[in-house]
Parts: C-alpha cells; sequence; structure tokens
C-alpha cells in the first residue's frame, strides 16, 4: 500500500453512506463514478507461483458463483476481516478487469 497507507477514498465513503440511508436516486451514478476514480482495497494470499505475485481472496457462494471482495476503505475491510493484514490498494478500473479475466462472476463492495 505504500508508506502513506491505504487510500482515504473519502468522497466514496460519503457516497456509500448516504446511499444506506436510501431517499436519494441521483446517487447511483455518482456513486459508480466515484468507484472508477477510486484505488479500492483487497485482502491478498500468496500465489502457488511466487513470480506471479499475491493472489486475491474470493468468496465461493452456495450456488457456487466466485466474488471478489472489495473495499472502498480499510474501516469497511476490518469490519468485514478485522484479522485481516495482507492488504493491496488496486485501482478500480485495473481491478474489474483483473476480476473479469479471471472469471469473477461478481466484485462485492464493501461486503458485510
Amino acid at each position: 500500500m505504500g508508506e502513506s497507507g491505504p487510500p482515504a477514498n473519502t468522497e466514496l465513503a460519503d457516497l456509500l453512506a448516504r446511499a444506506a440511508g436510501g431517499g436519494d436516486p441521483g446517487l447511483h451514478g455518482r456513486i459508480c463514478a466515484e468507484v472508477l476514480r477510486s484505488k479500492l482495497l483487497v485482502e491478498t494470499a500468496p500465489a502457488p507461483d511466487a513470480a506471479e505475485g499475491p493472489g486475491l481472496v474470493m468468496l465461493r457462494g452456495e450456488d457456487g458463483r466466485v466474488g471478489l471482495p472489495v473495499f472502498s476503505g480499510l474501516e469497511a475491510l476490518k469490519r468485514w476481516k478485522p484479522d485481516c493484514d495482507t492488504v493491496a490498494a488496486i485501482p478500480a478500473v485495473g481491478l474489474f478487469q483483473t476480476a473479469q479475466r479471471a472469471g469473477f462472476d461478481s466484485v462485492i463492495l464493501d461486503f458485510p
């Protein structure tokens, strides 16, 4: 994540908090735009081949679909997994492209 720590993504966090309260249909487009400008946090795991770099942690649903949990900030990630200590901040567009190439069925923002 670098010496400066994880990205704050404060605008994204504010929009997500407002959306959780409901009542503002115009937020969807603003949230999507802000997500695409953000660096999102993902939990990483050692890859079988060290030359490939770290792997991404995935979730598999009961129906077999595979999701990639991503987080707008460290607080959201720690709510999901308090003991997570291997985190990477990745630009959202590149992260979504990687998820698509890797065959993920979905990307889950701020998994509860």
